[in-house]
């Protein structure tokens, strides 16, 4: 029997109540070649029950006596894995069906690329559909994202195992923001891509992932954000700018200040490699904007925010009219231009 092409990773830990639909989601897929290798972190919920009813061939069942951990979990699955690629999933999520197939597809097609993303769309405990996550197609488009936060939804990627392995996998002192810290370190060893249309639905619920996220969390990626600044300017920003450009907070206008500083220097950076594409050129411009728009407007308008204005204008003449029109869209989600 030949081996699969990709191994989709789901550790599970307490999967209830929408483990069952995010297995289901993996074995509709269209893809012919893949397997589900589930590795049940001791729950103490009926998971493990679930799982083990469960006859379909495709899945390999792994079960822990003992909690290990996400980021052990993790790192488990990428040793036991038997396809070229692994896909991540995790355990309340919904991957569409042709995820699998026009991801593994796209890394056929692209040898350059070590990670593709998939785009995502929140949804929420009842699959009410909110907000589709940022496209952001490119590979500097993407690094420049992280020097501010991490666009890129775990459970939507795939990647080559074999380069995972070469940068590290995953690394326990980056526990819950293991996957930016990995993004990161691979984007200096390969290119990175995201699929420009929704294949993941990515849930938020009280207890997801993606909510809890304690002051210990934060440092963490704080540390990564500013180690992926110094690949791109040399040097780290200080503390209080990071957390300023990080986190969007605001706490006096000297901060602020500082913080578009930042922002102007890495913008002026990433642009200054002739060999950017024209599409994330145009990009990378219009997020600088909108960053040193913000600044300004929660730094209260202070006269030393004046220059950060000035330059965001001039980098996007519509940047005003773009941020009124988020902040609409974000209210008033249906609503379109006449």
């Amino acid at each position: 029997m030949s081996l699969p092409k990709v191994t989709v990773l789901m550790p599970v830990h307490n999967g209830l109540p929408y483990l069952e639909r995010a297995v289901d989601s993996i074995l509709r897929q269209t893809h012919p070649e893949f397997e589900l290798l589930v590795i049940d972190d001791a729950s103490t919920d009926e998971s493990g029950d679930i799982l083990s009813a469960m006859r379909d061939p495709r899945i390999r069942l792994v079960r822990h006596e003992k909690n290990m951990d996400l980021v052990a979990t993790l790192n488990e699955g990428l040793g036991l894995a038997q396809g070229e690629y692994v896909a991540r999933m995790d355990q309340d999520d919904i991957s569409l069906p042709e995820r699998l197939e026009k991801q593994a597809a796209f890394l056929d097609r692209h040898r350059d690329v070590g990670i593709v993303a998939a785009g995502a769309r929140l949804i929420d405990e009842r699959d009410r559909p909110g907000a589709v996550l940022p496209l952001l197609t490119g590979h500097d488009l993407l690094r420049w994202s992280f020097c501010f936060g991490c666009p890129i939804a775990h459970a939507g990627v795939m990647m080559r195992r074999s380069l995972i392995l070469e940068v590290g996998a995953y690394r326990e002192e980056a526990f819950r923001c293991e996957d930016y810290d990995l993004w990161t370190r691979a984007a200096g060893k390969t290119r990175l891509a995201m699929i420009p249309e929704v294949l993941l639905h990515l849930r938020r619920h009280a207890s997801s992932m993606t909510r809890v996220w304690p002051e210990d969390n934060v440092r963490n990626a704080l540390r990564v954000a500013s180690a992926h600044i110094r690949t791109i300017l040399g040097e780290e920003p200080p503390p209080g700018v990071l957390r300023t450009l990080w986190l969007q907070e605001v706490r006096n206008p000297a901060e602020a200040t500082a913080a578009a500083d930042w922002v102007g220097r890495l913008c002026d950076a990433m642009l200054s490699d002739p060999s950017l594409a024209f599409v994330e050129r145009r990009g990378i411009r219009l997020d600088a904007a909108a960053r040193l728009f913000m600044l300004f407007a929660r730094g209260i308008s202070h006269p030393a925010l004046w220059p950060a204005l000035g330059r965001s204008l001039k980098m996007d003449p519509l940047v005003i009219a773009r941020q009124a029109w988020s902040v609409t869209q974000r209210h008033f989600p249906g609503m379109a231009i006449s």
